[in-house]
């Protein structure tokens, strides 16, 4: 991607997790899932499978029950990288102004066009992705969005991409969710069919990426961003939920 076009630009460009069985140097394939493990139970079950399962995960498990779950990533499977940064995001309890690039964590951040200046406040509370004031002054923003990294998963052997989102706004926000693939010498951008409109009580919104027809997606890329682009310069949003899962 040249170095000039900004991370949320809306003009696309045409241009190895490891894996569980690696843990048990290939000898279990897919009968250990610790993708969002939570109890020592399935620990236990995991590692009766799989001996040389680490001792690591276990005390992750014992982290997660003291409350000291984020200095653990357990995540593993095509979606553990963006699954991580939700968890921190919904363990986040900080409020921030609004720039016109915001990181939120490492893998989240707010972009918002240079030439115009964005401002508000965002807040986030546990259990909750993060709630918004958001406006710009001088020119209106050719976009502003919420970018999240997916990681350089390949998607040879993928079938779909899904989303759900859980959001609530005074007035109705709409927005637009995309997928982001950076081949080598771009990017292109695959566009989630429907448009996603929060509403004053909170609604659920479910959508996915047909992976067999999707032309915009390559199986290959040097990296991956989910994209939400935010229709209006100025808006008041709760993002209630996020979650995304590669299939």
């Amino acid at each position: 991607m040249p170095a000039a076009e900004p991370v949320g630009g809306l003009r696309p460009g045409k241009g190895e997790l490891r894996t569980s069985a690696d843990l048990c140097n290939s000898t279990v394939g897919p009968q250990i899932r610790v993708h969002r493990l939570g109890t020592g139970t399935r620990l236990r079950a995991a590692r009766r499978r799989c001996p040389a399962f680490p001792d690591r995960l276990q005390a992750s498990a014992s982290s997660r029950r003291s409350g000291r779950a984020l200095e653990n990533n357990v995540e593993i499977g095509p979606d553990a990288e963006v699954a991580q940064t939700l968890r921190r995001l919904r363990a986040l309890d900080a409020t921030m102004e609004i720039g016109n690039v915001t990181s939120i964590v490492d893998g989240a951040l707010l972009d918002v066009d240079p030439e115009a200046v964005a401002r508000g406040t965002l807040a986030s509370v546990p259990g909750e992705m993060w709630s918004m004031s958001f406006d710009t002054a001088g020119a209106a923003p050719r976009w502003s969005s919420f970018v999240l990294s997916v990681g350089t998963v390949p998607l040879t052997h993928a079938g779909a991409i899904c989303l759900i989102a859980r959001s609530a706004a005074p007035r109705a926000v709409t927005m637009r969710a995309c997928l982001r693939s950076h081949p080598p010498g771009g990017f292109v951008d695959a566009f989630f069919a429907k448009r996603l409109v929060a509403f004053a009580a909170p609604s659920t919104h479910v959508d996915a990426l047909d992976l067999a027809t999707a032309e915009d997606v390559p199986r290959a890329a040097c990296k991956r961003e989910l994209l939400i682009f935010f229709d209006a310069p100025r808006f008041e949003l709760r993002l209630l939920d996020l979650r995304l899962a590669i299939v």
